[in-house]
């Protein structure tokens, strides 16, 4: 089963995106930028999902 994207996962999915190739420096930090978004605070049922929670 595959779990879902947490906090501790920052780091190595930015790392995922740099090794690909398919990025360039302003882009990773995009992506950077829309983890810390999405990890800001977690919804009431404990799901990670930033300001856009359902």
């Amino acid at each position: 089963m595959i779990r879902p994207v947490a906090p501790d996962d920052t780091d190595a999915l930015i790392a995922i995106a740099q090794a690909s190739g398919s990025f360039d420096l302003h882009q990773i930090d995009e992506l950077s930028e829309m983890l810390a978004h999405y990890f800001a605070a977690p919804s009431p049922a404990g799901r990670w999902c930033g300001q856009n929670c359902v």
